[in-house]
């Protein structure tokens, strides 16, 4: 993305309470003034903030795409059906009516128009939406009949986003975030209602995950050291390791339930749809597990970190005299390729 010649064309802020807890819900009847000075703050620290790829989503519904309300009222401001501040009040509603959560704070809701954003290769308007929750502490030097004196006030801190989306004209990506995800949710599962993109670093760490699970499955060192040669072969034999290779070859070594299991906790750790082709590099996946699949579980809570190039060949334990535990451990190198 783009945003060299990215603007501040619109503005307008309500303030969104919990309905849960009968807060209000107040809408403004206006836009808000912006200068070049407010602009500059709000380029900087919302549209740069929010616009890296690690925050990319894709909008999604269970049933029918058109019946995501964020994205219907967005397009609907788009194809010039609503003007701007209709739709951001259709949009503050919606959130006010998702704010059904104890911890959820109130806070001001800010929605931004945003023009000449270059994204694949299309110059294009973008919606901005970010809710401000947190107030941030400020001291204000001011100089008043010669001398200076420090004053203490409040205000937003644009380069702390709490919640925010930023919403192309042209794509159904969205990019989104929210600092305080973990205690509610709301804003990504239930306002936006967007899934993780399955961008090539999301790929990478969810296969990494699951065979990384998978390896801790399986309880006999022999054969988690087998699982750990099969995964390394599959990465050295192709260049992109997809989910349902990843799937075939843990299969040998686990339950079809628990491995159902392992992938069902990856899809919500990671956010990523059940229906996606997920796939990813497979230099990248084999470091990331060099060092997890490394270490071996062998009996009596005593583990083995195998060194490269040295893989684990046999290991006997027989319980000697006086609770001795007497270890066996056959190592082989690694052929060199």
């Amino acid at each position: 993305m783009d945003l060299t010649a990215s603007s501040v064309q619109q503005l307008v802020v309500h303030r969104i309470g919990n309905k849960l807890r009968d807060e209000i819900l107040k809408l403004s009847n206006s836009e808000s003034p912006v200068n070049e000075e407010l602009s500059g703050l709000l380029l900087g620290g919302y549209l740069h903030g929010i616009s890296s790829d690690k925050n990319e989503f894709h909008f999604h519904h269970e049933t029918d795409l058109a019946l995501n309300e964020t994205r219907f009222y967005v397009g609907q401001y788009f194809s010039g059906k609503i003007d701007f501040l209709e739709a951001s009040r259709r949009l503050a509603t919606h959130l006010y009516e998702n704010s059904l959560h104890p911890n959820i704070r109130q806070g001001d809701l800010l929605v931004i128009l945003f023009e000449g954003i270059s994204f694949n290769n299309r110059t294009q308007r973008a919606l901005g939406i970010f809710k401000s929750e947190v107030l941030d502490n400020y001291l204000t030097v001011a100089d008043e009949n010669g001398s200076l004196s420090v004053i203490p006030s409040v205000g937003i801190n644009p380069n702390l986003i709490d919640k925010g989306a930023l919403i192309l004209e042209h794509e159904d990506i969205v990019f989104a975030l929210d600092r305080f995800g973990n205690k509610t949710k709301f804003w990504i599962d239930d306002f936006l209602k967007v899934k993780k993109s399955a961008d090539a670093a999301t790929c990478s760490k969810m296969l990494s995950f699951i065979a990384g699970k998978v390896a801790e499955a399986i309880q006999d060192p022999l054969q988690r050291q087998r699982y750990s040669e099969s995964i390394a072969t599959l990465c050295e034999s192709n260049d992109q390791l997809d989910i349902a290779t990843l799937a075939d070859a843990s299969r040998d070594f686990v339950e079809p339930e628990a491995y159902e299991a392992t992938l069902s906790k990856a899809h919500r750790r990671f956010g990523l749809s059940d229906s996606e082709n997920i796939s990813a590099n497979s230099t990248k996946i084999s470091k990331s597990l060099t060092k997890r699949l490394s270490k071996l579980e062998l009996r009596h809570g005593i583990s083995l970190l195998l060194p490269e190039g040295i893989n684990l060949s046999d290991v006997q334990v027989v319980e000697g005299p006086d609770n001795e535990l007497i270890f066996t451990i056959r190592m082989r190198r690694q052929h060199e390729r």
